[in-house]
């Protein structure tokens, strides 16, 4: 049985609605949003349908309250210590820049006001305006001023890779605040998210899109040396998989070795600094569904390291990864159940969460 505290790093919540949030919005952006019809849509919310729902209307629905977080309760692992709360409205919201950067402190004000100042084992992840870097340091230097804040939010998919130097001074800003950058599942739309056209249905979207995703943003930022170069920069990659992980990093150390002359800025192989900086939450994954494929592909990935334990509540999936710590021993269980998080997000152990 472990004896570390459980930190869930992936548990959602969001506003019940647009009116909800517009209430945190300057009048001028009220206005604007109102005249233009600004909604949030369930899928913005994060809201997926209940396997277990016969009547069709679906009952995933995202927590908007403390008190809908049953997850903070339940659990086969007991409640948690410290919860990770992910919002993740602003991902599509507008291709406004100033509206989205007027959106991200409505929702990371929302967030603090209506969760984090309700219960002291609740901690922010602030999401960031995508479309201006100087309104994303701004809103970096804003919300370090609030120790409940751990991380900040960025969509995994975007029509940029965020290793790109005109993206730096956000990494950089988010070292500088001791705040974990998270990569979250989900995204702009606006370019195809597959090379052969876009995708036909949500299977598609969660099998391949996410993953590859992923994959390529933790390349670009590890190729591009900001990675190496950034000083205390750290990186929790959510709700994309995990199992991609050996074979990317297998590839990625072999062309580091014929190919260094693009990558003179990486001193040492790539999977090394990987290891050392960047995290993984538990849920969802594609795994072997039997005991033994399930321990050899936690070995492959090095699972006990680089896994965070999640509940993604409300998100249900059919996924192995809750069957992947019952082949732990006592001391990886420890690790994925806690201890990884603690070692990962400082900013959680310094405001007591741990």
């Amino acid at each position: 049985m472990s004896t570390t505290p459980l930190i869930d790093t992936d548990q959602h919540a969001a506003p019940s609605d647009f009116a909800e949030l517009a209430a945190y919005l300057p009048q001028y952006w009220q206005r604007y949003a109102e005249e233009g019809a600004v909604r949030l849509s369930a899928r913005q919310r994060g809201d997926y349908p209940d396997p277990d729902d016969d009547t069709g209307q679906g009952g995933a629905r995202t927590p908007a309250r403390v008190d809908e977080l049953p997850a903070m309760n339940l659990g086969e692992h007991g409640p948690p210590a410290a919860a990770l709360l992910n919002c993740t409205v602003l991902f599509d919201f507008s291709r406004n820049a100033r509206f989205e950067a007027a959106g991200a402190r409505a929702v990371n004000t929302w967030m603090a006001e209506t969760m984090l100042d309700r219960d002291p084992r609740l901690f922010g992840s602030a999401v960031l305006p995508t479309l201006n870097v100087k309104e994303a340091v701004s809103e970096i230097e804003r919300v370090a001023e609030n120790p409940r804040f751990v991380q900040v939010l960025l969509p995994v998919r975007n029509e940029f890779r965020y290793g790109e130097p005109s993206f730096r001074p956000v990494l950089e800003a988010a070292a500088q605040a001791g705040l974990v950058v998270c990569l979250h599942a989900g995204g702009r739309t606006g370019l195809s998210a597959s090379p052969t056209g876009y995708h036909g249905s949500f299977v598609e979207d969660m099998v391949v899109d996410q993953h590859r995703a992923a994959q390529n943003q933790l390349v670009s930022i590890v190729s591009s040396g900001v990675l190496a170069s950034v000083d205390g920069l750290r990186l929790t990659i959510a709700e994309c998989g995990f199992s991609w992980l050996a074979p990317l990093l297998w590839r990625l150390d072999k062309d580091w070795k014929s190919l260094w002359r693009e990558v003179p800025w990486l001193d040492r192989e790539p999977s090394q600094l990987v290891h050392d900086r960047v995290r993984f939450t538990l849920e969802p994954a594609h795994l072997p569904l039997d005991d033994s494929g399930l321990r050899e592909a936690a070995a492959l990935c090095r699972a006990p390291s680089v896994l965070m334990y999640s509940s993604d509540h409300p998100h249900r999936y059919e996924s192995a990864a809750r069957q992947l710590l019952g082949t732990l021993e006592n001391e990886d269980l420890d690790r994925v159940l806690g201890r990884n998080a603690v070692e990962h997000y400082r900013r959680l152990a310094v405001a007591g969460g741990a």
